[in-house]
């Protein structure tokens, strides 16, 4: 089990067969796949997107760092869950406007929707002039927006040491909203970030790119 095609362990594709062969309560038609793959595979060599695509993107990191490697891990980990059965203006919103100068400065326009929304905060009573403004993100986006507000208050949320220590209060704090409504499932943020910065410690060391040479001398 887990040996694809000579290239030894890939854990992850032998647990995805397995949940698609043995799935009660959601299935996955092996013809969609191979669509979807092939439409990924065209998009891919067209441009569609790309690495530089990527980091153009205001929330993303810029550079190529150990960090970044760090940052990509933790989201990738808390990327679950964000339905919202409340109004927009309701639902779960992170506030954040990266630092003038920092891996985080804007190098792209934002949209509107989840990838970010300016608000005003506070105007002149008199003129109508705006004096304060934030943006806001919903979303996956707002995720992304909450670890790097942590990242920018001095928080040293990506690294391993201290996900593995996390306490709910922590974690709420990261994801504190600008609306009544809180991030889902925090209990289970907790417990995810937890065991994976503990099992990094104990297997990889105290940096996530340790964990990516390590794996690829296995595949």
């Amino acid at each position: 089990e887990g040996k694809m095609h000579g290239r030894g362990d890939v854990t992850v594709l032998s647990s995805a067969r397995y949940i698609a062969e043995n799935a009660t309560s959601v299935s996955i038609p092996a013809d969609g796949v191979v669509r979807a793959a092939a439409v990924l595979h065209a998009e891919r060599r067209k441009g569609s997107f790309s690495l530089a695509g990527w980091k153009e993107h205001i929330l993303n990191p810029k550079e190529c760092s150990a960090a970044t490697v760090d940052w990509i891990f933790l989201v990738d980990t808390w990327n679950f869950s964000f339905w919202s059965s409340s109004p927009p203006s309701q639902e779960f919103t992170v506030a954040f406007d990266p630092p003038p100068i920092s891996p985080l400065t804007p190098r792209a326009a934002l949209d509107g929707g989840e990838e970010g929304r300016t608000v005003v905060v506070r105007c002149d009573s008199r003129t109508g002039a705006v004096r304060e403004s934030k943006t806001v993100y919903t979303g996956y986006w707002a995720l992304c927006a909450a670890v790097n507000r942590a990242l920018s208050e001095g928080v040293p949320i990506t690294s391993p040491r201290y996900m593995a220590e996390l306490t709910v209060e922590q974690v709420a704090h990261v994801f504190r909203s600008e609306t009544d409504e809180g991030i889902s499932l925090l209990s289970e943020r907790v417990e995810v970030a937890r065991e994976a910065g503990r099992v990094l410690l104990s297997r990889f060391g105290v940096c996530c790119l340790y964990t990516i040479y390590s794996l690829s001398r296995k595949t």
